[in-house]
C-alpha cells in the first residue's frame, strides 16, 4: 500500500526514525521487543531483519536461539525478564496483569504510561 503513498511512507519512516533513535528504550531492550514480537506473529520478515541485530546488542546467543526454536528461554537480567514477560502476555491475552504492568511502568517509567493505559493496549483517541 506505501508503494502507492509516498506521504504515507515518508510519515512511516518519520516514526520510525522517532522509535529508534529518539526512544528512551535503550537499543538492546528494543531488539528484543521486536524479536518478542516477531515469534509471537510467526514473522519471518521482522525475525530476519531483526534477529541478527538483537544479537549484535547483547541479547545472547542462547536466549535468541531459543526464541527461535520455541524452546524454554533462558533466565535473563530483570529489566529485561520484565519485557519478555509484558510482550509475552500481550499477545497470548491481549492485556497484561496488574503485577506485569506496575513492573514495566516501573522499570521504564512514564514510555509506559503514555502508550499503554491500565495494561490494556488501546488505540489513540482523537
Amino acid at each position: 500500500m506505501m508503494i502507492h503513498s509516498p506521504e504515507m511512507r515518508h510519515r512511516a519512516n518519520v516514526l520510525v526514525t522517532y522509535l529508534r533513535d529518539e526512544s528512551s528504550l535503550s537499543k538492546k531492550i528494543q531488539e528484543l521487543v521486536m524479536i518478542l514480537t516477531a515469534r509471537a506473529m510467526d514473522c519471518q520478515y521482522i525475525w530476519h531483519a531483526h534477529g541478527a541485530r538483537a544479537r549484535q546488542q547483547g541479547i545472547s546467543d542462547a536466549f535468541v536461539d531459543a526464541l527461535r526454536d520455541n524452546k524454554p528461554l533462558p533466565a535473563l537480567p530483570a529489566d529485561e525478564q520484565i519485557v519478555v514477560t509484558y510482550v509475552q502476555e500481550l499477545f497470548k491475552t491481549h492485556k497484561t496483569s496488574p503485577a506485569t504492568f506496575q513492573a514495566a511502568l516501573t522499570q521504564f517509567g512514564g514510555l509506559c504510561r503514555k502508550s499503554l493505559k491500565t495494561g490494556k493496549l488501546r488505540l489513540p483517541s482523537h
